[in-house]
């Protein structure tokens, strides 16, 4: 009879000094025999030497990392799997590759916690604004209209849904207005579930109205930086008087000193990144 060998194998060692050590016990008073390491961690080479001396029968393998920490190559060598930041992209790019019936699924869960949530009085911020669980079904939306695009290039490029496209910032401009006396920030009221359904419906039309434009990446430039000094924005021109007497003055303010700083931030910082990106990603293939 042929013996069976049995191989217990303890993954992501090198992740954490706290991690590798729990490994290398397992395998003294446990039944671990391997572990694979995360060599793109900066603790894993001394963890890796600390294995060898006191766990010399422990295996050690490599453990294949697209989706944690930085690279071990130069982020410029390997420019499509990381981002801005040089690290490796997370979460929202994982989610965007999932079949339709499962992003649906994901945002039908996000608003029902949302739900659950308001219906115990979590209403305030981070709850109504910055909570990702919650905030991942508007993500997910977006997702799902632009699959909707691409799989329908030709209905949604109909010159007539060029109206529904300009509906939806319209109606995110004019929202304030709506009538009904709804709080702003309220979510689960007939007038946010509206904006929301066109705001859904319109993006696809976006989609396909904005790739012919030449705006668009401009536009698609502005959006990230945009979105990161918003709050630093807010913060410092609220206090002014004249403005802060004025809600809907503060609001013009802001968007404009917003895009104000995006526009810096692009021209200044970021166009200058992907310039010394490229030359560095130029020299490296040149020197492959």
């Amino acid at each position: 009879m042929t013996a069976v060998r049995l191989i217990v194998n303890a993954d992501d060692y090198g992740r954490s000094r706290n991690i590798s050590r729990g490994i290398r016990e397992a395998h003294l008073k446990g039944i671990v025999t391997s572990t694979t390491c995360m060599m793109n961690f900066p603790t894993t080479a001394t963890d890796i030497r600390q294995a060898r001396e006191e766990t010399p029968d422990l295996g050690l393998g490599v453990h294949l990392v697209l989706t944690s920490g930085s690279p071990v190559l130069p982020a410029a060598q390997v420019p499509g799997l990381v981002g801005a930041e040089g690290e490796f992209y997370k979460l929202a790019p994982f989610i965007v590759r999932r079949p339709a019936w499962q992003i649906a699924v994901l945002a039908g869960l996000s608003l029902l916690a949302r739900a659950i949530a308001a219906a115990n009085g979590l209403i305030t911020d981070p709850f109504n604004y910055r909570f990702f669980p919650f905030e991942l079904a508007l993500f997910l939306t977006g997702a799902l209209a632009y699959k909707a695009w691409a799989a329908h290039k030709t209905v949604w490029a109909q010159p007539r849904l060029r109206l529904l496209a300009l509906a939806v910032p319209l109606a995110l401009a004019s929202y304030r207005w709506w009538p009904g006396g709804w709080p702003v920030d309220a979510f689960f009221v007939p007038a946010r579930l509206v904006l929301l359904a066109l705001v859904a419906t319109g993006l696809p039309a976006i989609h396909a109205w904005r790739g012919r434009s030449a705006a668009d990446r401009a536009v698609g430039e502005l959006s990230y930086p945009l979105y990161l000094g918003h709050l630093l924005v807010l913060g410092l021109i609220a206090g002014i008087p004249a403005l802060k007497a004025d809600p809907d003055l503060l609001s013009l303010a802001t968007a404009g000193a917003g895009l104000a700083l995006a526009w810096a931030a692009v021209r200044l910082v970021d166009s200058r990144i992907e310039a010394l990106r490229r030359t560095l990603a130029a020299r490296a293939g040149a020197s492959a």
